[in-house]
């Protein structure tokens, strides 16, 4: 127990640090080209999480210049967040977050150099952008907090596990909001892909637990593709639940034999509910993500 609180403290001290160390990349000053060459030099002296935090916060004002029709200001911003992410390819401190930066610099890159004109499509991939740059530096995060915990055999494993755990991240985006089915199935097969890596090298305990994520996983991956139905849940719940608010209101003013059929059909109506909840893609996601950070913090 004593080693457990140990631990979890030293987890949380160093979240803390974190948090603080993140914090004169993502100042105001940034806004301006005088703001960002402080940032440089700022960026030597702390983390390379800093490099990636600059990116991610030069996306985000380039969303907002997108929004307000300043093209050139927002290409200029995607300039400065590919010099950026190609420096955390470069300093990252693991593999995967090299790999990622690269590739998100090159996508990033693609864009800006076909970016003529304002769509809903432009934006939402400009949006994507950012939210990939957040999960890179989540990846980034993971890493040194779990490099100062003892992993022993455990170590691979964990790695496998923070990787699933950035795609898996990643896909919220394109499952919660963008509803794109083709870069839904392309990171839940990322996520895939480490889980099965993960369980080739875990203990047997554990072991099962990841073959039953990547169950999950793949469930969630198989509702993707059951689009546009799978994203009208929400939407069914919603309806439903207004229409049980309304059978309470009637049932409290009807008649006893009245009451008596109204609550036949609650019964019914709750059923319906509990049958659809079970496809939320929603609740899936989150029950998959929770499964997945219990795992994690198991080791």
């Amino acid at each position: 127990m004593v080693q457990m609180a140990n631990k979890s403290m030293m987890l949380i001290t160093i979240s803390a640090v974190m948090i603080i160390t993140l914090i004169p990349a993502i100042s105001v000053e940034a806004d301006s080209d005088k703001g960002l060459a402080k940032i440089k030099e700022k960026t030597q002296s702390y983390s390379d999480i800093n490099g990636l935090e600059v990116a991610r916060m030069k996306l985000k004002i380039a969303i907002d210049n997108y929004k307000n029709g300043d093209l050139d200001a927002a290409k200029h911003d995607l300039e400065v967040a590919i010099e950026w992410l190609n420096k955390a390819s470069q300093n990252s401190k693991t593999e995967k977050s090299r790999d990622a930066s690269r590739q998100l610099a090159v996508k990033v890159d693609a864009f800006k150099q076909q970016l003529k004109q304002s769509s809903a499509e432009n934006e939402n991939i400009l949006v994507r952008f950012w939210h990939q740059s957040t999960a890179i530096i989540g990846r980034e995060i993971d890493h040194l907090i779990y490099s100062y915990v003892e992993l022993a055999a455990s170590e691979k494993t964990l790695k496998h596990l923070l990787d699933a755990k950035m795609h898996l991240y990643t896909a919220e985006y394109d499952l919660l909001v963008s509803h794109s089915i083709k870069n839904s199935a392309q990171e839940l097969d990322s996520v895939l892909k480490y889980l099965d890596m993960a369980g080739q090298v875990a203990k047997k305990p554990l072991k099962k637990k990841i073959i039953d994520l990547s169950k999950k996983v793949y469930l969630l991956k198989e509702q993707v593709k059951q689009s546009p139905e799978a994203w009208n849940v929400s939407d069914e719940i919603s309806f439903l639940n207004q229409a049980k608010e309304s059978l309470t209101k009637a049932k409290d003013r009807a008649s006893p034999q009245i009451r008596l059929r109204i609550e036949s059909i609650e019964a019914d109506v709750q059923t319906l509910w509990t049958d659809i909840e079970r496809s939320n893609i929603k609740n899936n996601y989150e029950s998959v993500m929770a499964t997945l950070r219990g795992i994690i913090n198991e080791l």
